[in-house]
């Protein structure tokens, strides 16, 4: 089977600008999106492309990637590094969503990417999923002035529909409060709910009734949020209207979707073949699986109380980036630790406000652990340093990092953010952020000879537990950084398995 392309360019950029590219891997399709991050102002995105590979069709009722579908992916993947790469972009990795989540087989599917083209995978969670979609619609409301002279508090909701799960986040600020996780893509509806060509009746309350019963575990947003749609069902739709209704809406696709848009939509397909629909603009490759799409959003429309929604073009792959520049954890709920104690060090320094981790992971998966001269006698650590008060805390993650393993040219993941509280039950001013650093075959050597830095030792992830328990056994005036220093080992090792080698 071909993979289809299709290539969106929202605005050019001067070639002498630094770009970077992030992959997504979907149900559906792989998409590339190339943007700009120009200092102290937002992202832009400058193109998104994409190849239909139709992953959801090569998996089997255990979960099992055909190769078929493997071959159709890395053939996509390569289509779409050269688009990168004539753009001038830098690729920081790629992202899977729910399609790899439910495979039982992700190394097979994922080890030709980085073997073929040096491309490392993120499975995100679905909170992360949702987390990313909200932060490219944040940094696109940024850029088009909408969060000027207060109005950063406005609630936001985005509805992320993609093939195979659907993500519904809101937040006040700049990152989510909440998220919801739902099983109603349309690739997911088409399987459990597949219907005549054309569809009958039946069929279509089959679909509805399959999507109120996921909406009914969803709390409604405030009815004053600003709702944004994300995914190619969406943008699929907002396409058809010219061409469906053109005296009702005009002859140029829509920016946005309505509730009466959606349920004339729906009336529309519900009558149409599969062919009728290969038909009308935009990718044939969607044509079956379209009316569960619109089904979805109908549905969903309806249960959540929702008139208007505005698309963006800009999803998960835009907000990937975003965090992986800006240092923003996608997985938005902090961890939080109870320690015995705290006077010790860096708790005790009044002129930070927190600190920034590094985990080092070589190419073979094993993760640096960093001994310093004053520590207790066969004690390791993940490496870090400190965040000066006011200071901005990727600026002190790429310094500190400079510092202690000479690394400026790396990839940077931040997992986690872990706050803290005393043994009073107070929570503590000081904040550590936990980055993951893709070293591959370097050695980290330090720059700074006063970072006391004694060894670096590898450490296979399967006994980075042990490294847990060592540093909680500690006793006396170390009690309470042995458990504050086990804490980000313990991050790390739940944050790991979303990172295959």
């Amino acid at each position: 089977m071909q993979t289809v392309s299709q290539e969106n360019h929202i605005r050019t950029t001067p070639a002498e600008t630094q770009l970077y590219a992030m992959l997504d891997i979907g149900s559906n399709a792989m998409k590339l999106a190339i943007c700009q991050f120009p200092d102290q102002t937002p992202c832009q995105t400058v193109s998104i492309t994409e190849r239909i590979t139709r992953l959801n069709r090569g998996l089997d009722e255990e979960g099992v990637v055909n190769d078929l579908a493997i071959r159709r992916l890395i053939e996509a993947a390569g289509d779409l590094i050269q688009v990168a790469r004539r753009n001038g972009a830098k690729i920081l990795g790629a992202v899977g969503t729910a399609a790899i989540r439910s495979t039982t087989n992700k190394m097979e599917v994922l080890a030709p990417l980085f073997n073929e083209y040096g491309i490392r995978t993120r499975i995100l969670k679905p909170r992360e999923e949702a987390a990313a979609g909200f932060l490219a619609v944040r940094e696109q409301q940024r850029l088009a002035n909408h969060l000027v002279n207060g109005n950063r508090n406005r609630p936001l909701v985005t509805f992320d529909l993609g093939g195979r799960s659907a993500e519904m986040t809101f937040g006040k600020e700049s990152t989510p409060d909440s998220f919801a996780s739902l099983e109603l893509g349309s690739s997911q509806l088409f399987r459990l709910a597949a219907t005549s060509d054309p569809p009958v009746p039946a069929e279509i309350d089959r679909i509805r009734y399959l999507v109120r019963e996921q909406l009914k575990h969803v709390d409604r947003p405030p009815r004053d949020a600003e709702v944004y749609l994300i995914g190619a069902t969406a943008t699929t739709l907002a396409g058809y209207v010219p061409m469906l209704f053109p005296k009702q809406y005009g002859l140029e696709s829509l920016d946005y979707l309505d509730r009466d848009i959606i349920r004339e939509l729906v009336g529309k397909l519900a009558t149409m073949t599969v062919s009728q629909r290969k038909q009308l603009p935009g990718n044939p490759e969607r044509a079956d699986i379209i009316l569960h799409g619109a089904i979805a959003l109908e549905q969903t429309f309806k249960y959540m109380g929702f008139r208007h929604a505005k698309i963006s073009a800009d999803g998960v792959a835009i907000g990937a980036m975003i965090s992986e520049v800006n240092g923003i954890p996608l997985d938005f709920k902090p961890v939080h630790v109870d320690l015995p104690g705290t006077n010790f060090r860096p708790l005790t320094k009044k002129d930070r406000s927190g600190e920034v981790l590094f985990a080092l992971r070589r190419s073979d998966g094993r993760i640096y652990l960093q001994r310093k001269i004053d520590y207790p006698s066969g004690i390791y650590r993940i490496p870090g340093g400190g965040v000066d008060i006011g200071e901005n805390v990727q600026d002190a993650f790429w310094r500190e990092l400079y510092e202690e393993t000479s690394a400026d040219d790396v990839r940077a993941i931040p997992l986690a953010s872990i706050t803290y509280s005393g043994p009073d039950g107070q929570s503590l001013p000081f904040e550590s952020r936990l980055y993951l650093v893709e070293m591959e075959d370097r050695y980290p050597i330090p720059t700074d000879s006063d970072e006391g830095i004694e060894d670096y030792s590898p450490v296979a992830l399967d006994n980075l537990h042990l490294w847990v328990s060592r540093l909680q056994e500690l006793k006396g005036s170390m009690e309470g950084w042995g458990v504050f220093r086990a804490a980000a080992i313990s991050t790390l090792i739940d944050r790991l398995g979303n990172f295959p080698v």
